[in-house]
């Protein structure tokens, strides 16, 4: 799947449950995040990851993404998210809260497999 179906779908999954969700695709000033959704007066901001191996690189991860996340939640936001789609398990989407990702690039750690992330990725759609 690419990454503009991947943004697509993702947007269509949570307006299936109740998000208002937007995808801020082909944005010339350069978006640092996928989706904008909110739901329950509640805003979220999801970073979607599409990775064709087992393995995905955290130098995917952009320092304005980084810096996007840490602004978003400084406005007292908590619910900034990656979602990542391995192509070699094209059913099993990983939402994982972007805390974790971040932290993971700061102590440098260059890369995660899907194994990795699976351990630490949330239920998100059944507790939003």
């Amino acid at each position: 799947m690419t990454w503009q179906r991947f943004q697509r779908e993702i947007c269509k999954m949570l307006s299936e449950h109740g998000f208002w969700a937007y995808e801020t695709i082909n944005k010339k000033s350069g978006q640092p995040v996928d989706v904008i959704a909110v739901k329950s007066d509640i805003g979220y901001i999801i970073e979607c990851k599409v990775t064709k191996s087992n393995r995905f690189p955290l130098s995917r991860v952009e320092d304005n993404q980084i810096t996007a996340i840490e602004r978003f939640t400084r406005c007292k936001n908590n619910e900034s998210w990656f979602v990542f789609l391995f192509a070699k398990h094209p059913d099993d989407i990983l939402f994982v809260r972007a805390e974790k990702i971040i932290d993971l690039v700061d102590s440098g750690v260059v890369s995660v497999t899907y194994e990795e992330l699976r351990e630490v990725c949330e239920p998100f759609l059944e507790g939003a």
